[in-house]
């Protein structure tokens, strides 16, 4: 599958850089995400 373009409703994960197209599934993703859990403590 290629990766979609970017575009302004995109969202990119800090922790590992990871995108997603969906706000709501970035944000549920950025609370599991091992990397920005191990930063935040």
């Amino acid at each position: 599958m290629k990766t979609p373009k970017l575009n302004k409703n995109f969202v990119r994960c800090k922790g590992c850089g990871k995108q997603f197209s969906d706000v709501i599934k970035a944000y549920a993703h950025t609370k599991v995400c091992p990397k920005v859990v191990r930063s935040r403590q």
